[in-house]
Order: structure tokens, then C-alpha cells, then sequence
């Protein structure tokens, strides 16, 4: 499968790149690296250095079967308010750009049997 993820260079979504590409997975990666970081996302994934709130983002949904949604911002400062809302907007977004993709495999960890696997 061509799984994408959003947040790939964050701790939850660099290891569950690196497990996806250890099951054979192809895997798209998209990370605007304000709070990952680039060397945790595996080497093998195709990665984007881009905004989940960016209409450039578009294209990497062709010929996706699956989206693991783990992008969002982590600033827990005076500005959290804004950056929970910017975390909403992205996580809105993105399943309005792979609409053919069942609601059940949009998912985030919801989506992921004990055992790491997808449902």
C-alpha cells in the first residue's frame, strides 16, 4: 500500500513510518519541521517539508490508499490557542484531500490493531 503521514518527523509518526516501511508499505511523509525532526522520519520515506494547511499538498494524495493524520503543532506557550486551532484546521483538511479513501482508514492510531497492524 502508499500509506501518507502527516507530522512524519514527530516521535509518533516517525515510528509508525518506520514500522509501515518494515511491512513494506511505501510511505509519503509531510512534516513543515516546526516541531519534528527531519533525522527521526526514515530515510526511506518520500519526504515533504510542507504545511498540512498548504494547498501545495495536493499532489501527494495521488495514488494514496491510505492517511495516518499525526501533523500538528506543538507550542503550549501564550500562543496554544492558535496552535490548537491550526492543528484543527490541518485536521480537517486533509481528508477532503483523498475523498475516495474510506472513513474507516482515515484515521489516526484509531486505525491500528495492538499488534502495530492495519485494520
Amino acid at each position: 500500500m502508499k500509506i501518507l503521514v502527516t507530522g512524519i518527523a514527530g516521535f509518533i509518526g516517525s515510528n509508525l513510518a518506520d514500522r509501515l516501511v518494515k511491512e513494506g508499505h511505501t510511505v509519503v511523509g509531510i512534516d513543515d519541521l516546526s516541531v519534528g525532526v527531519l533525522e527521526q522520519a526514515p530515510k526511506e520515506v518520500e519526504f515533504h517539508k510542507i504545511d498540512i494547511r498548504s494547498k501545495d499538498i495536493y499532489p501527494l494524495f495521488n495514488g494514496v490508499d491510505a492517511v495516518f493524520n499525526l501533523g500538528c503543532s506543538k507550542n503550549y506557550s501564550i500562543l496554544e490557542v492558535i496552535s490548537v486551532m491550526q492543528d484543527i484546521i490541518g485536521m480537517h483538511m486533509v481528508p477532503q484531500f483523498k475523498p475516495d479513501i474510506p472513513g474507516e482508514v482515515q484515521a489516526n492510531l484509531g486505525n491500528i490493531t495492538e499488534a502495530g497492524n492495519i485494520k
